[in-house]
């Protein structure tokens, strides 16, 4: 009776170690503390499935600019996206570091948005295309969350046609100009 009673709870125990676990684990997603970036046109990186995340905290500059263009919505923005500013909150544009048609990090020029060096795009601090060279393809806005006003969530795995098949692990650094 008491092997019996062994072997089931070993039993149960395998068995609820092998179930999935429901809902995201802490581990599974990045806090990111926006208290970080203390002064507007400052960057920050966080890296996700291999992918940089870029936080850039907008100059109003940056905002004037992007509130004077038109409002285009792009299919792969996250439902819910203020178009004007293809962000959640406009001070605070939340973008996949890379290039959209090459694995290149673009440089970051605080008040006009991002180049790309090799094949000439730019693109302004909404991540829209602002010149011929890539198309309208805009940069690629990764899921995320405001937990509150100074905390923003980036789940660690994303999902979409831009994930690691085509952005291995980058060894690039980010250029800050």
């Amino acid at each position: 009776m008491v092997g019996n009673m062994r072997t089931i709870i070993v039993t149960i125990a395998l068995v609820v170690l092998c179930i999935p676990k429901i809902g995201v684990a802490s581990d599974e997603v990045k806090e990111v503390d926006l208290a970080l970036l203390k002064d507007r046109g400052m960057l920050m990186r966080v890296l996700t499935d291999g992918r940089p995340v870029w936080i850039a905290y907008r100059t109003m500059e940056a905002i004037s600019k992007i509130e004077e263009q038109s409002n285009v919505h792009y299919e792969s923005d996250p439902e819910r996206i203020d178009k004007s500013y293809r962000s959640f909150n406009k001070n605070y544009f939340i973008v996949f570091g890379g290039c959209p048609e090459g694995d290149e990090l673009p440089y970051y020029y605080p008040n006009q948005g991002f180049v790309c060096g090799s094949d000439c795009a730019e693109f302004d601090m909404a991540g829209r295309p602002t010149n011929q060279c890539t198309g309208e393809k805009p940069m690629d806005i990764p899921k995320h969350y405001y937990k509150n006003e100074q905390t923003v969530v980036i789940p660690i795995h994303q999902d979409g046609p831009l994930n690691k098949e085509r952005h291995p692990t980058r060894k690039k650094r980010a250029r800050v100009l």
